[in-house]
């Protein structure tokens, strides 16, 4: 049996109508899954809109899922 392969990703899509970001983290078997996000603003923003408003940038790839929440809390900090 041949084990999947898992992808700890940080993302960052943006809002091409405004150009505000929103950075997260996923975790898949397919780098092109289409995931958008889970939280309650990019969700609305993507029901209002439209998906075709919004662009995903995979900005990191990590095998473990630690590194990654440790890149995303990096980023998502107090400036951010």
């Amino acid at each position: 049996m041949k084990k999947e392969r898992i992808y700890y990703t940080v993302y960052k899509i943006i809002n091409l109508i405004d150009n505000k970001i929103y950075v997260g983290c996923h975790c898949t078997d397919n780098l092109n899954d289409n995931y958008m996000g889970s939280g309650t603003n990019i969700n609305k923003a993507i029901n209002e809109l439209g998906v075709n408003k919004f662009k995903k940038e995979i900005l990191y790839t990590y095998k473990h899922y630690i590194p990654m929440l440790k890149k995303e809390r990096k980023i998502v900090n107090e400036e951010f």
